[in-house]
């Protein structure tokens, strides 16, 4: 890509979460942190969010911040659970949450998964889909480095490869030769892009936040 066509952040965007919305917040908690994870905050609200964190929906809701480490320096996702609303239909906007298989310590995350959820579905690929399909999480035979996050990335389905690789380079990050899309500085968080002849978003699509410097906003 031409150098010039590269928005000129301050500084480098940092990938910073993934919202999910959750139709059993205690059940998502409960397989998040037996995988390792822990609750960073959690904030309660009487109305909708105005950009629309949490859907179209206005009544009661609260978002939990959950993951391996603080959220300046590493990727977590952002839960949202609309009281009253005990399901939502999953598009394929998300392909998969990319899992490490083993944590630092050396423990096998996915039995863990399938200790927790036995009649939980998975594909042939080895995706699984738990919680009303609320996660869709795939393990790759990897290792968490020491104090590092167990999740490594997504995948994110699109219907135009090229004009999607172009946008993400465009605002700075970088396609290694495996094809997969890299953050400057922040090799924590990898992105890879399937294509597919249509998108769904369904009710439940998912957001993809970084970060950026005040003076890029």
């Amino acid at each position: 890509m031409e150098s010039q066509n590269i928005v000129a952040f301050t500084q480098p965007i940092r990938p910073l979460h993934w919202v999910i919305k959750v139709s059993d917040l205690k059940q998502a908690l409960n397989l998040l942190t037996s995988l390792g994870a822990r609750v960073l905050r959690h904030e309660e609200f009487e109305s909708g969010c105005e950009a629309s964190c949490n859907g179209p929906y206005s009544g009661y809701w609260s978002k939990s911040m959950v993951g391996w480490s603080n959220e300046d320096e590493s990727f977590v996702f952002e839960l949202t659970f609309n009281y009253g609303v005990t399901s939502y239909k999953r598009g394929n906007d998300l392909a998969c949450l990319v899992m490490h298989k083993f944590n630092s310590a050396g423990e096998d995350m996915e039995e863990v998964v399938n200790k927790l959820h036995p009649d939980a579905s998975k594909s042939a690929d080895g995706v699984f889909k738990l919680i009303n399909d609320d996660f869709v999480l795939k393990f790759e035979d990897s290792k968490a480095e020491e104090g590092a996050q167990l999740v490594k990335g997504l995948e994110l389905n699109v219907t135009d490869k090229e004009a999607s690789l172009a946008f993400y380079e465009k605002v700075g990050m970088t396609k290694s030769d495996n094809g997969a899309l890299t953050c400057k500085n922040f090799p924590y968080f990898t992105m890879k892009l399937n294509l597919v002849e249509a998108i769904d978003r369904g009710e439940a699509n998912g957001r993809l936040a970084f970060s950026c410097a005040d003076a890029d906003v």
